[in-house]
């Protein structure tokens, strides 16, 4: 299932990700995690990539249990040793740095097993990406609940604290995530309705 989604540069993701999409063909099946720097991974990360892995089994059952008629693919993820953020990209699969195969990152990692999963987290990224990647946020608690077995309640926080983190980190904004307080503030609407105050930051669109 390939489908696009724009991070930094349109032209320079869109070619990495073709070239990784090439390169991964035969790395790993779906559902698996594969790589060429498997044995200089430490015990810790590939004891996560296991558990990554065990997840996306979950999700792939929860998926043929809620839709039977759907093939329930599970994407491919390589892990590599360049860089620090998940990228779900062309070719379904998930691209994942080892720093990122860390139990304290599974937000991150959930995140992108949401644009794999979820049509409104991955179709939508053609022509709305914004709104595309703020679906992502949300479905995120249900991968962090289905495939980690994580409570409501702790996925919920965890995906918040994510967009905390992009907030007071000032991290660098994109195409498809404009505006990290306005995407903390959707996230808060969405998920905790009026049971929890907006996080104070300054929304672009009000400065």
């Amino acid at each position: 299932m390939p489908h696009k989604r724009w991070i930094v540069g349109l032209g320079t993701w869109l070619a990495a990700t073709a070239l990784l999409a090439a390169l991964c063909s035969g790395c790993a099946s779906s559902g698996q995690v594969g790589s060429d720097i498997w044995t200089s991974l430490s015990p810790a990360e590939r004891a996560e990539a296991d558990v990554l892995e065990q997840a996306m089994a979950k999700l792939a059952a929860h998926c043929r249990e809620q839709n039977p008629a759907d093939p329930c693919v599970p994407p491919k993820v390589y892990a590599h040793g360049d860089g620090t953020t998940p990228r779900y990209g062309p070719g379904h699969i998930i691209s994942i740095p080892r720093l990122a195969l860390d139990p304290r990152l599974r937000s991150l990692t959930a995140h992108e097993l949401s644009h794999a999963w979820f049509a409104d987290a991955r179709e939508l990224c053609q022509t709305d990406q914004v709104q595309c990647e703020r679906n992502a946020n949300v479905h995120g608690i249900e991968v962090l609940m289905i495939g980690y077995g994580s409570s409501e309640e702790r996925a919920a926080g965890l995906m918040r604290a994510l967009l905390v983190a992009m907030v007071t980190s000032h991290a660098k904004t994109s195409r498809a995530h404009p505006d990290w307080c306005a995407e903390l503030h959707d996230y808060q609407r969405r998920v905790y309705a009026a049971s929890v105050n907006p996080y104070s930051c300054e929304e672009v669109a009000a400065k």
